[in-house]
């Protein structure tokens, strides 16, 4: 009797995998490049955050990428024990992913801060929390990239060490360390990622309350606390999957896809409040004003004609087209005094 199939979970499936991917890095390249060419070309004040926000775009899109990919090498698969070349595949594009993951989400947290630095008034409290935020955000992120993109030494061991044992456990070779490794530094992060998320939304909570700030800065502020509690939301789900990833596989595609939302949703929180007021305003002007659907040019000439007086062709006047004629008198000759015809001319 044949064993009845595998029903796969909705976030295991490829379609789901496939649609999230790509609808999320679509969204993302458009976000961030209203962002840029806001900063660029209608404000013309760009900054070390838009640098930043580059950054992360880069390694955002490899981390999506990379979990598309992954698909074909078994990703998804629920119940599957790899085969040693299907694991070497496999192995190899969890590490482009999962390091993508790790630089970009410490990135686009920098890149808020600076933000946030931008905001605030120099020597104030805001000011300051924001400095050390942002040198603890640097040093977390410095320190779990280099984990993440050196995970074993040689950095090859890592996709070619793994093996999926009979329990269904992860094992690995002892030349790797870290994340790769403990799962106790892995879930580690997670947790670290999700504190430092809260406090990237606890920030312009605080701003909040300057009566100094414009209520459109405050509006951005705003929807940046909104979108951040959606960013949030994929980091306890990534941590909740992550926490049983050593276990089984099976939990691998919701890690991915929970990761992968949250740098995206990141990056968009970081570039809509940007590019939203300003191309806001300027659409506006745009459907306010005259549109020209014909153009009509209009020339405006005089044509003159001449009139001469009979016989003596050098009194000749011009006069335009529709006035009255000049009319001329002769005056009879004055006895003897010898005068001459008289002519009366228009003045």
């Amino acid at each position: 009797m044949e064993s009845p199939p595998v029903t796969k979970p909705f976030i295991n499936r490829a379609d789901t995998i496939y649609g999230v991917c790509y609808s999320a890095l679509i969204t993302v390249w458009i976000c961030v490049c209203l962002r840029l060419y806001t900063r660029f070309h209608v404000i013309r004040s760009p900054g070390w955050d838009d640098f930043f926000l580059i950054l992360s775009l880069g390694f955002t899109s490899v981390c999506l990428i990379g979990v598309c990919t992954s698909v074909k090498s078994g990703l998804g698969r629920s119940g599957h024990r790899f085969v040693a070349d299907e694991m070497v595949d496999f192995m190899h594009s969890v590490y482009v992913y999962g390091a993508a993951y790790h630089t970009s989400t410490g990135l686009v947290k920098i890149s808020l801060l600076l933000q946030y630095l931008r905001i605030c008034q120099p020597a104030t409290v805001l000011h300051t929390a924001c400095r050390i935020s942002l040198g603890l955000v640097a040093l977390w992120s410095l320190a779990y990239s280099v984990m993440a993109w050196f995970p074993c030494m040689p950095v090859p061991v890592y996709w070619t060490a793994y093996y999926y044992g009979a329990a269904g456990m992860l094992y690995l070779d002892s030349h790797c360390y870290g994340i790769a490794l403990d799962r106790g530094v892995l879930r580690a992060c997670a947790f670290i990622n999700m504190a430092f998320d809260v406090l990237v939304m606890a920030l312009p909570l605080m701003m909040w309350k300057q009566t100094w700030m414009e209520k459109r800065t405050k509006r951005g502020l705003a929807g940046i606390v909104v979108m951040w509690i959606c960013v949030n939301t994929c980091a306890i789900w990534r941590l909740c999957a992550v926490w049983s990833l050593f276990d089984s596989l099976d939990l691998l595609p919701a890690a991915a896809i929970a990761g992968g939302l949250e740098v995206t949703l990141a990056c968009i929180c970081a570039s809509i409040p940007v590019f939203w007021g300003p191309m806001a305003e300027k659409t506006s002007a745009m459907l306010n004003q005259i549109f020209v659907t014909k153009e009509v040019t209009i020339d405006v000439s005089n044509r003159y004609e001449a009139f001469t007086d009979g016989d003596n062709s050098e009194d000749t006047e011009m006069f335009r087209v529709g006035e009255a004629r000049p009319t001329v008198t002769s005056c009879s000759r004055a006895g003897k005094t010898g005068l001459g015809a008289e002519k009366r001319l228009p003045v």
